[in-house]
């Protein structure tokens, strides 16, 4: 099979937590299949899907497990992935993240790409 997987495996594999979350957000987008421009210009959707726009020059370090584990979350589902995979649900979703493997929320499902849980 070709394509792209977006791994919900270890979500956050990638992240550098002496960086601020700006910074991770386009390393992690890279290295998930984004060019750097593409990655640029998704930050704001990746941000604001993970409602961390307050913190988004804070280092990772001083966020909470469940703020680390949204902002993976929010990068993964904007990679267009023809594949989701998961192997657990975060306690730490909150009701919007929650819903975007839903196809009505222009998550995985929406754009066509079965998800695996």
């Amino acid at each position: 099979m070709y394509g792209r997987l977006a791994p919900f495996i270890e979500l956050g594999v990638g992240f550098n937590y002496e960086l601020t979350a700006r910074d991770n957000i386009l390393t992690n987008a890279v290295m998930l299949g984004l060019s750097r421009r593409e990655a640029r210009r998704r930050f704001d959707a990746i941000i604001d899907f993970a409602e961390l726009r307050d913190f988004v020059d804070l280092k990772l370090k001083n966020y909470s497990s469940g703020m680390a584990v949204r902002l993976a979350f929010s990068v993964a589902i904007q990679v267009d992935a023809d594949i989701c995979w998961s192997t657990k649900c975060s306690p730490s979703a909150t009701p919007r993240s929650s819903r975007s493997v839903s196809p009505s929320s222009g998550g995985c499902a929406a754009k066509g790409a079965p998800c695996c849980l």
